[in-house]
């Protein structure tokens, strides 16, 4: 069979949501391939050498002449992944010096609690010390009292007898 095919070779634009639509080539169809055609076209590839798929592309010596137009195609969407892939990668990178900031910020943070915890503790032990020692104080004045209040009812009993 000697017969000419067309190749049909599709703009693939950007997306809504900004990512690249797959760029996929469909043997039987002869031109790029999107969404559903993609699984058609992955078992088609798992069932056939690439030189198969070549042949099925252009079948003919004339059809070799839509070989320029897909391949800057091809050669455009792989400049959008690869564009793609570096801006993921760049903003992984960010993200991962942002959340190495943001873990060091957190330890520092985390640091300056456990400090103020300690110091807290400390004042706090100190605290129950001093007033242990006011309690003992206290108890010692309270005795001095009741001796004192003992003894000047002693003596006014004494001055009241004599």
């Amino acid at each position: 069979m000697n017969r000419e095919r067309n190749v049909d070779v599709k703009d693939s634009r950007m997306e809504e949501a900004g990512s690249p639509r797959a760029l996929n080539l469909t043997p039987r169809q002869g031109r790029l391939a999107t969404g559903n055609q993609h699984s058609e076209f992955l078992s088609m590839m798992d069932k056939s050498s690439a030189l198969e798929y070549i042949n099925q592309m252009f079948p003919t010596e004339a059809s070799l002449s839509g070989v320029e137009p897909l391949m800057q195609k091809i050669h455009g969407e792989i400049r959008r992944v690869d564009a793609g892939i570096l801006s993921a990668v760049r903003q992984q990178s960010d993200s991962r010096t942002k959340a190495k900031e943001d873990l060091a910020a957190a330890t520092g943070a985390v640091e300056e609690l456990m400090y103020k915890i300690r110091e807290i503790k400390t004042k706090a032990e100190q605290s129950e010390t001093m007033v242990q020692e006011i309690c003992r104080d206290i108890k010692k004045l309270d005795f001095a009292k009741k001796h004192i209040t003992t003894t000047i009812t002693a003596l006014h009993r004494l001055t009241m007898l004599g």
